[in-house]
């Protein structure tokens, strides 16, 4: 099982979100890629990859992508940042 960390940018990213119940969808998504941390997509938009780099993956909560890296040979899963996905295009 993969540790979890999160930058500074995702916890601001996080006061956007307003509906508890949303929060907890993404803590739960979060929360699943400590055991499956190469679940998310590589497919990213252009923006995206301009800011984090090319190697980071998103995960979809709709209307949210989570942006994270996976560091395998530390089994760390660092949350990069959560954008609205009219944000990320």
């Amino acid at each position: 099982m993969a540790d979890i960390d999160f930058s500074e940018a995702f916890v601001e990213g996080m006061l956007k979100v307003r509906l508890e119940s949303k929060r907890n969808e993404i803590f739960e998504k979060i929360e699943l890629l400590a055991f499956v941390p190469e679940m998310g997509s590589r497919i990213l938009p252009e923006s995206v990859a301009r800011r984090f780099g090319r190697e980071v993956r998103k995960v979809v909560i709709d209307p949210f992508d989570i942006i994270y890296r996976y560091f395998p040979e530390e089994d760390l899963v660092f949350v990069e940042g959560l954008l609205y996905q009219r944000e990320a295009q």
